[in-house]
């Protein structure tokens, strides 16, 4: 048993990687060869504990995180964990992964592989809106799968959409990156926009998107929190990274519910995903997985 760093964990699973990992996973999942039990929380009040058991070929395992939203003003994670997997059959414990890196790899990952299958091929624009330790993973996970030359970011702390700017420039020098100091004004000019907030109250609405713009809506995963607006989406196709996660769990899509202005049957599966919606306004709603966090750790096993 080894114990892998979030170094190798990164190493091992590069943007496109991520991305061909996620797809895999959507695919078995969509076959019956992975699974979950959901997302369980204990611990304390202030310590929250999710539980997260789950498997896919060849892999069973558990995903451990404590959720401290105080922590980044400690200079701490929000979200701090551990992925635990063993080897399917003997029960074989095969590794102890860095869960922060691991989760933030995958997590864009699945915005990668949703704006390769639901945004416009020659997207440039794109919106990060949050600027916290999710965020250049995003960011990379959009580059990998668009022509993007301008990246406008939006924070409500201008300093850490500024942190982020320069980092984006020092990566990415041939991109044009900007702070957005009014969210929907950027919005409104954007191909692609990524939302990776724990906001309570909806930031994002649809007035004056482009008609073609796609939304990955990545952070929000309680029932009482949302980053989008309700008229936003109602007027979007909408995906989920997985169906049973986001309509139990998903505010964006709860909250339109039980206001009566969304029918459950609208939301597709991401692995559903069809090239026709390519052109229209569409959001993807991801509450995560441990079957994601698994398909991850069995790759870095398998590139070890």
């Amino acid at each position: 048993m080894s114990w892998y760093s979030a170094d190798e964990v990164a190493r091992a699973l590069p943007p496109l990687t991520a991305i061909e990992v996620v797809d895999q996973a959507l695919e078995q999942l969509a076959r019956g060869q992975a699974g979950t039990d959901g997302r369980r929380f204990h611990g304390t009040e202030s310590t929250p504990m999710g539980i997260m058991p789950g498997y896919v070929a060849g892999c069973v395992g558990v995903k451990v995180i404590s959720v401290v939203e105080g922590n980044p003003g400690r200079g701490l994670p929000m979200i701090q964990g551990a992925v635990v997997a063993f080897e399917e059959g003997s029960g074989r414990l095969l590794g102890v992964f860095d869960g922060p890196s691991l989760t933030a790899i995958r997590t864009a990952a699945i915005a990668g592989s949703a704006t390769r299958r639901l945004s416009i091929p020659a997207a440039r624009s794109f919106l990060m809106v949050g600027a916290g330790a999710q965020a250049p993973f995003q960011v990379e996970a959009v580059l990998a799968v668009r022509p993007i030359t301008h990246v406008a970011i939006w924070n409500r702390t201008t300093a850490a959409a500024d942190e982020l700017r320069r980092w984006v420039r020092q990566r990415h020098p041939e991109v044009v990156a900007w702070v957005a100091h009014d969210l929907q004004a950027a919005a409104r000019g954007a191909d692609v926009i990524t939302l990776a907030t724990s906001s309570p109250e909806p930031l994002l609405s649809g007035a004056g998107l482009r008609p073609h713009c796609h939304i990955n809506a990545m952070g929000a995963f309680r029932p009482d929190r949302r980053e989008l607006t309700t008229d936003l989406v109602e007027a979007a196709v909408l995906y989920a990274d997985t169906l049973e996660g986001c309509l139990s769990e998903a505010g964006d899509l709860l909250i339109p519910m039980a206001e009566g202005r969304l029918d459950p049957a609208r939301v597709r599966s991401l692995r559903d995903s069809a090239p026709a919606d390519q052109g229209r306004l569409t959001v993807m709603k991801s509450v995560g997985s441990a079957v994601f966090d698994l398909a991850g750790a069995a790759r870095v096993l398998a590139t070890r």
